[in-house]
């Protein structure tokens, strides 16, 4: 059995995910399928027995043919994501402590959409880069400073004093995260830091059914605070994590049931969405039970008072903690 990838311990097997299997269920997410999924490999998923993580064997990205099939078929923008605004946030405070030079690398920038949110704060200059050539050309045409590429392939332009570098929903893609973020924590400004987030797995609305969003080949690794710790202790940095505010309970069950109703994408209209929702719970009224009672039992992080949230706001610093 493999170590490991984080903290080397050993593993105990999870589950396969068979090609055809896992091909089936990724355009099973669409309505209206214009192409079938591009070929991908067959997949184990591992589980560490000392810091929690989950990994896929073999790491392997699906590659930018993959992530474009997906923008074609229609996953869209996430919209405003509330790490952005976290982050944005630092970014604005080290501005008024009076740094003039604040550089911010933005990895899997996507549409650059986080950037968007940079361009009027003073003394920031941004750059990004993404495996997907058809976002990258909608970033550039923004005006920002991007290219298409991995991390190795773009190195070489990039700046080695960062204030800040960013990975928004980019780890749990990464076939190799602890290398790169050990190359990214070089490129680092003295109190530089990186900001990432992941999903907190299991999500919620992955309690009584699978999404397969968050297995291998688009997500590669599935995160706990537990091994994210045990990754900043790999790396040498110390970690802050933030969670928001936990959804409302009806929220949570509602958007289970949905998925279960209905693909994922491509159902627009609310009134046909209300629609295949009623129709799914009066032939499945257990469901229903089963999703709350599951939503009650969801492991809770922090204090321990609240059901863990769908995702994590990472700090990795060289600084102990304020």
């Amino acid at each position: 059995m493999f170590s490991c990838i984080v903290c080397g311990s050993q593993t105990s097997f999870v589950n396969n995910f068979p090609e055809m299997e896992t091909r089936l269920g990724m355009e099973s997410m669409f309505n209206s399928l214009r192409e079938r999924c591009p070929p991908i490999p067959d997949y184990r998923v591992l589980r560490c027995c000392e810091c929690g993580l989950e990994f896929a064997d073999p790491m392997q990205s699906p590659g930018s043919e993959f992530y474009s099939w997906l923008s074609r078929e229609g996953t869209g923008s996430p919209g405003l994501r509330w790490e952005w605004l976290a982050a944005k946030a630092l970014v604005e405070a080290k501005a008024k402590a009076g740094d003039t030079t604040i550089k911010v690398l933005d990895v899997g920038c996507r549409e650059g959409e986080f950037l968007d949110l940079l361009v009027s704060t003073a003394h920031v200059t941004t750059i990004g880069f993404d495996l997907n050539p058809d976002v990258v050309e909608i970033a550039a045409s923004k005006g920002h400073v991007v290219s298409v590429g991995t991390f190795d392939e773009v190195r070489a332009l990039l700046p080695s004093d960062l204030a800040f570098i960013t990975l928004w929903h980019v780890v749990e893609h990464l076939p190799n995260p602890v290398e790169l973020l050990s190359s990214a924590r070089t490129l680092l400004a003295e109190k530089g830091m990186i900001l990432f987030s992941v999903p907190v797995s299991p999500m919620s609305h992955e309690l009584t059914g699978v999404d397969p969003l968050n297995n291998p080949p688009h997500h590669l690794t599935r995160w706990s605070e537990q091994s994210v710790r045990r990754l900043a202790e790999r790396l040498g940095m110390n970690a802050t994590i933030e969670y928001p505010r936990t959804k409302p309970l009806l929220y949570r069950v509602v958007r289970a049931l949905v998925l279960r109703a209905m693909p994922a994408f491509g159902v627009k209209m609310r009134s046909r969405k209300l629609s295949k929702l009623l129709y799914y719970v009066a032939c499945n009224p257990k469901a229903v039970i089963a999703e709350v009672v599951a939503q009650r039992g969801r492991h809770r992080v922090g204090s321990g008072h609240m059901p863990a949230p769908d995702v994590m706001l990472v700090k990795l610093h060289l600084e102990a903690a304020s």
